[in-house]
Parts: C-alpha cells; sequence; structure tokens
C-alpha cells in the first residue's frame, strides 16, 4: 500500500531522518509501534508511553 494511502484522513508529522519531510507515494510494507523492528519499507508510529515519550525518537 501506497503511504499516502495509509496516512489519508489522519493527522499526522513526519519526520525523515530526524527532520520534518514531505509524504510521498512510497510502499509501507509493515507499520510498527517499536523502534528496534523498523527497516527500510516499514512506518514507525510514535506513541506516548508510561515511561517514554516515542515522539521524541
Amino acid at each position: 500500500m501506497k503511504l499516502t494511502e495509509v496516512l489519508n484522513g489522519i493527522e499526522y508529522e513526519a519526520f525523515c531522518g530526524g527532520k520534518s519531510c514531505a509524504v510521498d507515494s512510497r510502499e509501507v510494507e509493515a507499520i510498527s509501534f517499536d523502534s528496534r523492528r523498523v527497516d527500510a519499507g516499514t512506518v514507525f508510529v510514535a506513541q506516548k508511553g508510561v515511561h517514554v515519550d516515542g515522539s521524541t525518537i
């Protein structure tokens, strides 16, 4: 599925390599809430946790 399709209708902020970036139509193979499991083709979703705020990663 294309990234633009995954994010359609969702409020989000995109970062690429720690910098704000535009969202393109690249292919998404997986979605992960665990940054240790992110690889090429994976979208990392940061969320506030009990111990760590994922949006700071």
